[in-house]
C-alpha cells in the first residue's frame, strides 16, 4: 500500500504543478493592471462598452501602465496616428466610427481613459475588419463559417510592429467584388454629402416627349452616374426627352432591377427619389456580408447571389463567365452557404423533394389525374426494403403513404438538360430549366430553392475545357437521351451569398430589392455597439 501511495504521489506531483501554474497564470491575467478600472470609466449610452477581458490580456503582454503613451503620459503620436488612419479606412469601408469610440480617441483629456479606449478600438477594428461584426446570426439564412481570427495576437502584433494601420487594412477582404463595392461606397458618400435635389414631380415620360421636368430628370441621372452633362441639349432642347436620356433611364432601370423600357413612370420616379442614405446603408449591409466570407475564396470559384439573380465564375480575380439565375421564392428561399461543384449530370431525372410533392404536385394530381403522364412523371413506392414501380391509379392521393415521384429526362424535365451536383444539407444544386423565358424578368424568385442557371451548357463547357476526356464525354452525352454522370476532375468552390448591392462585370453598381428581408435586421444592428453588462460601470445619462 505505501508503494502505491508513493507511486500516486510521483504521478500527481507534475499534474499539481501544472495546475498551480495554470491558476497563477489566470490570476496574473485577471489581475493585470489596466490604465483605468472599469468602475472609473464613464461612458455615454451610445458608446461601446470595452471588452474588459481582452483588454486585460492585451495589457498583460506589455510592461508599463500604457500602450499608447509613455510612462509620463505623453502620447505616442505616430502609433496613435496609425490607428486613427486604420479607423478612417474602416469607415471608408462601411463601418461606423461610433463603434470605435470615434471622437473620444482624440478629445478625451484623461490619459488612462484615452489609452484604454485606443486599445479597445484596436481590438474591435481587428475583429470587425478581419471577420465582420458579431451579428451574422441575424441573417437567418446565413450558413457560412466566419473567418477564424486570433484578435489578441493580431492586436499585439500591430503594437509590436508599431503599424496598426497595416495590420488592420491587411485583414479586409481582397476579393474583387469587395474592393469594387468599397469604391462605389466611397463615391456614394460624396454624393450623399451634396445638397439634395428638388423633388421630382409625378410624371409619365415616354421617348420623344417634351416636359418641363426633363432638366431635373437629367440632373438626377447625372448624379447617379447614368448620364453625362449635355450642354448642347440644355441650350437647344432642354425639355426634350431625347435618345441620350432614354438610354440613361434604361441604364438606371437595369441597375435597380426595374423593367427596362425607357419610360419614366411611378416605379422609376420612386427609385430616382430614394434617398442616397438608403443606398449607402444597403451597400454597408453587403460589405458586411463580404467580411463574413473566407479570405481565400480560391483561384477559381463560383459566386452565386440569390438576391442578385446572378452567377459569376471568377478566375484569378477576374470574372470569366457571368450568367443570370433564378432563385428561391420568399417562402422557399435559397440559403447562403459554401459547397463545391463535384459532378455534372447530363439528361438528369428529377426525384421530386417531398415538400414539393406534398404542397405543389399532389394537389395538381388530385385535380388532374392525367398530370403525371402529361409531365412524364412516374410513381414509386418503398416496399420490402426497396423502391418499386406503382400504378398511379392505385394510389390514394389523399393519403399516398411512402411514395416518391420521379420525372424522366426530356424537354419537360424541371432540371432541364443538366445539373451540377454539390454536397449540402439543403438539397440545393445548380441546374438548367425548360422555362427559359423567365430569365428575361428583372427579378427572378421563382424556384423552390435550387438555382436555375441561364447558359449552363456554356458554363459546363468552360469548366470542362481543360480536360479533353470530359469535354468529349460532354459532347457525346448531350447528343443522346440517356442520363450520364461524371465527376469533375477539378472540383470548383461555390459560394452562395445574399447580395442586394454589388458591382457587375461591366463596372456598374447594381441594387436589388431585399427579397428575403435580411438587410433590415442586419442594418438595425450594424451601427449599434454590443451590450456587455458590467455592474460596476458608470454610465452618464
Amino acid at each position: 500500500m505505501p508503494a502505491v501511495s508513493a507511486s500516486r504521489s510521483r504521478l500527481c506531483s507534475p499534474l499539481l504543478v501544472c495546475l498551480l501554474f495554470a491558476v497563477l497564470a489566470i490570476q496574473s491575467v485577471s489581475a493585470a493592471p489596466l490604465p483605468l478600472a472599469p468602475a472609473d470609466l464613464s461612458l455615454t449610452r451610445t458608446q461601446p462598452i470595452p471588452h474588459w477581458n481582452q483588454l486585460r490580456e492585451l495589457y498583460a503582454g506589455f510592461p508599463g501602465p500604457y500602450l499608447w503613451h509613455d510612462a509620463d503620459g505623453n502620447p505616442d503620436t505616430p502609433l496613435i496616428d496609425s490607428l486613427l488612419q486604420a479607423l478612417d479606412t474602416a469607415v471608408s469601408q462601411g463601418l461606423p466610427a461610433s463603434l470605435y469610440h470615434d471622437r473620444q480617441l482624440t478629445e478625451t483629456q484623461s490619459v488612462p481613459t484615452r489609452d484604454l479606449l485606443l486599445s479597445d478600438a484596436l481590438l474591435r477594428l481587428v475583429n470587425d475588419m478581419g471577420r465582420g461584426r458579431d451579428v451574422a446570426h441575424l441573417d437567418r439564412l446565413w450558413h457560412l463559417p466566419r473567418p477564424e481570427l486570433d484578435t489578441l495576437a493580431l492586436a499585439i502584433t500591430a503594437l509590436q510592429q508599431r503599424d496598426p494601420k497595416q495590420v488592420i487594412e491587411s485583414l479586409a477582404p481582397s476579393a474583387l467584388g469587395y474592393r469594387q463595392l468599397v469604391e462605389r461606397y466611397q463615391h456614394y458618400r460624396l454624393l450623399a454629402a451634396q445638397p439634395a435635389l428638388p423633388e421630382l414631380p409625378e410624371m409619365r415620360l415616354e421617348p420623344g416627349d417634351q416636359a418641363p421636368e426633363v432638366p431635373l430628370l437629367r440632373s438626377y441621372l447625372i448624379r447617379q452616374g447614368d448620364a453625362e452633362p449635355d450642354p448642347l441639349a440644355d441650350q437647344t432642347a432642354p425639355k426634350l426627352y431625347d435618345d441620350q436620356l432614354v438610354t440613361a433611364v434604361r441604364r438606371f432601370q437595369q441597375r435597380q432591377g426595374l423593367g427596362v423600357d425607357g419610360i419614366v413612370g411611378p416605379k422609376t420616379r420612386a427609385a430616382l427619389m430614394e434617398p442616397l442614405a438608403g443606398k449607402l446603408a444597403q451597400i454597408e449591409a453587403n460589405l458586411e456580408r463580404w467580411r463574413w466570407l473566407p479570405r481565400n475564396l480560391g483561384d477559381r470559384y463560383l459566386l452565386v447571389s440569390p438576391a442578385g439573380y446572378f452567377l459569376d465564375l471568377v478566375e484569378e480575380g477576374v470574372v470569366r463567365f457571368h450568367a443570370r439565375t433564378i432563385s428561391g421564392r420568399p417562402h422557399r428561399p435559397t440559403p447562403s452557404f459554401q459547397s463545391t461543384l463535384e459532378s455534372l449530370t447530363v439528361n438528369p431525372d428529377w426525384t421530386v423533394p417531398r415538400s414539393i410533392m406534398r404542397k405543389d404536385l399532389i394537389p395538381k394530381i388530385v385535380e388532374n389525374p392525367g398530370w403525371l403522364a402529361e409531365n412524364n412523371v412516374r410513381v414509386e413506392r418503398f416496399d420490402e426494403g426497396r423502391w418499386r414501380s406503382e400504378d398511379p391509379m392505385q394510389v390514394d392521393w389523399t393519403n399516398p403513404g411512402h411514395i416518391r415521384l420521379i420525372q424522366s429526362p426530356g424537354p419537360l424535365n424541371a432540371l432541364g438538360q443538366m445539373k451540377f451536383g454539390m454536397r449540402n444539407p439543403f438539397s440545393i444544386y445548380l441546374h438548367d430549366t425548360p422555362s427559359k423565358s423567365l430569365f428575361e424578368k428583372p427579378l427572378r424568385p421563382f424556384s423552390s430553392g435550387c438555382v436555375r442557371v441561364e447558359g449552363i451548357v456554356a458554363l459546363a463547357q468552360y469548366l470542362l475545357a481543360e480536360d479533353p476526356r470530359l469535354s468529349d464525354w460532354l459532347s457525346d452525352a448531350m447528343s443522346g437521351p440517356a442520363t450520364s454522370v461524371r465527376a469533375l476532375s477539378k472540383p470548383v468552390p461555390v459560394y452562395l451569398v445574399y447580395l442586394t448591392a454589388w458591382v457587375d462585370p461591366e463596372g456598374r453598381l447594381q441594387f436589388r430589392p431585399d427579397i428575403y428581408g435580411l438587410d433590415r435586421p442586419l442594418l438595425a444592428r450594424l451601427k449599434v455597439p454590443e451590450v456587455e453588462p458590467y455592474s460596476a460601470l458608470a454610465v452618464n445619462h
